[in-house]
């Protein structure tokens, strides 16, 4: 399993969006802290640059969830536990002050999802999920990880939720090389605004570009990610960046762009077109509208 981290901030209105996650080739699991912000996948649409998950758990920590489809919506406050399949729920952050624990599963290796469930947790195993997402948040070693997915693991059977071993599912060892690869995409994925580009992480992890490419390639096929390569991720981060530190309350285009390395509001619109997503000005209308 991989650590991967990503960040991105809106200094004008202090708001923020950080992403921290263990990974392995059958899951993730990860948590997802929002400041100031508002998401909506409906409003972003399904683009084929946005991740594809086979089935989803969610564990709303802080903040809660909308879950639409048709005409239904079920509402999901903190304390709540939701299992869905990947599609196609449409799902809105309903807090502008938002963490989630999340874990995604290929349901080639654990169970399939046929519906949306929903279930409420005791004071006591939300204090024990909120002290395992400070865990992965910290971004310790793989062996301290190994005994906290063994801990969520157990507590999710408790709770009557079988992942057919999530501690199974994350116990791939990673390489030093794709750990170090690892760690150059997460430095790169979290200072957009320095527009990186291939000649940064050739210098952070001291290989050819050709050798890094390989290394990129290959860590990302094994952890089932649907890019190919380091500039076609970055390219996806500015944009779905973008996207979000939009909803922020307050936020101008220009400052916006800026703020995830596009050197114009007219790049970022671009960029937007590009991959099928709503204007600028669309999307902060859809966070106001809510």
């Amino acid at each position: 399993m991989i650590s991967l981290f990503r960040a991105a901030q809106l200094r004008s209105t202090n708001a923020g969006r950080w992403y921290s996650a263990w990974a392995s080739s059958a899951a993730r699991v990860y948590v997802v802290r929002a400041s100031g912000l508002r998401f909506d996948s409906e409003a972003l649409g399904h683009s084929p640059t946005l991740p594809k998950r086979a089935a989803h758990l969610a564990i709303p920590l802080e903040g809660g969830l909308l879950y639409r489809r048709s005409r239904r919506e079920v509402s999901i406050d903190a304390g709540s536990l939701v299992i869905e399949p990947g599609v196609p729920w449409n799902e809105r952050w309903i807090s502008p002050s938002f963490r989630v624990l999340v874990i995604d599963w290929n349901t080639q290796v654990g169970p399939s999802v046929q519906h949306l469930s929903v279930s409420r947790l005791s004071v006591r195993d939300r204090v024990r999920l909120s002290s395992i997402a400070d865990a992965i948040e910290q971004r310790v070693g793989c062996e301290p990880m190994c005994a906290v997915f063994a801990e969520l693991d157990a507590l999710l059977r408790s709770l009557g939720v079988e992942l057919d071993s999530l501690a199974g599912m994350m116990r791939d060892r990673p390489s030093s090389r794709d750990e170090q690869t690892a760690a150059m995409i997460s430095h790169l994925r979290s200072r957009l605004w320095e527009q990186p580009a291939w000649i940064d992480g050739v210098s952070l992890a001291g290989r050819s570009e050709r050798q890094l490419r390989r290394d990129v390639r290959a860590l990302l096929a094994g952890l089932a990610m649907d890019v190919d390569g380091l500039r076609t991720l970055l390219a996806t981060e500015r944009v779905l960046s973008a996207a979000s530190l939009l909803s922020s309350k307050g936020a101008r285009v220009h400052d916006v762009a800026r703020s995830v390395g596009f050197g114009t509001s007219r790049a970022l619109a671009l960029a937007l077109d590009r991959a099928g997503l709503p204007t600028a000005t669309a999307l902060a209308a859809n966070a106001r509208d809510d």
